[in-house]
């Protein structure tokens, strides 16, 4: 379209500085003006954007398979998933058949990510706790399921910078996850499955316990770990929740810590 003008066409490649632009447009043109005045801004320079790849007419108008926008008809049910309550989301057959599926990947990353930060966790949150995820199991359970109810509210009303949960199958974890807290997740486990596991649970930093012996000195054990892996600072108030011995069956006692 250019080529007998007499212009010289650059792409981004020759400004390194310039910054990822997010396309958070409604359609392709809000995100191509809105790439062309932030380019234009950092470069001083006549831009054009387009943001609509290699359009195919039996894809309703979207990107086909070749162009870096490609994300395959789950790209809305990612987005959707998320608002649901879904802990991860994965690429199937469908979505990872595009040409370059490293950006397919990123682009759902990045899909995942604006949904979160658009998600109502507070409202989440306050409807979850008339539910109960341990409507017919036992005692044990329902103990852990209360437990962490009052844990994820302490954390709120003290507003703890995290809440450390030592667990040995997972599902302290998972509980408290299920509120979607403000305050991180630090999750321990004495075993490397779970440790594994809780990798694929929300907003969950997975680590490996080698705490023993009764809740004081896991307690203990714990917020002077993550102190010394840059996880807690001084001054930081903590939420802890789990058994009252070690191989207990129920995340029985909790404790709020402030980390000296």
């Amino acid at each position: 379209m250019l080529r007998d003008l007499p212009v010289e066409v650059l792409s981004l490649k020759d400004f390194p500085g310039v910054p990822e632009v997010e396309e958070d447009g409604s359609t392709f043109r809000d995100n191509a003006l809105k790439k062309a005045r932030e380019v234009s801004r950092h470069i001083s320079e006549t831009v054009l954007a387009d943001d609509s790849g290699l359009e195919v007419d039996s894809l309703g108008g979207q990107p086909g398979i070749h162009s870096a926008r490609y994300a395959g008809p789950e790209a809305t049910d990612g987005a959707n998933a998320v608002f649901d309550g879904t802990s991860a989301v994965m690429l199937s057959a469908e979505t990872a058949i595009g040409h370059d599926p490293v950006l397919v990947v990123a682009t759902m990353a990045r899909i995942a990510g604006r949904a979160d930060q658009r998600f109502d966790y507070d409202g989440w949150a306050e409807r979850l706790k008339h539910r109960h995820v341990t409507e017919a199991a036992g005692l044990d359970a329902k103990v852990t399921d209360t437990m962490t109810m009052a844990a994820w509210r302490a954390a709120m009303d003290m507003h703890a910078n995290a809440i450390i949960c030592i667990t040995r199958s997972g599902f302290t974890a998972r509980a408290i996850a299920r509120f979607r807290p403000e305050a991180k997740i630090l999750a321990y486990s004495p075993d490397p499955r779970t440790v594994h596991q809780l990798s694929m649970s929300w907003g969950a930093t997975p680590l490996r316990s080698d705490a023993h012996g009764r809740f004081s000195e896991m307690t203990d054990w714990a917020v002077a770990d993550a102190t010394s892996k840059g996880l807690l600072r001084s001054g930081d108030v903590v939420v802890v929740v789990a058994g009252s011995r070690e191989g207990a069956e129920a995340a029985d006692t909790m404790r709020l810590v402030r980390v000296r």
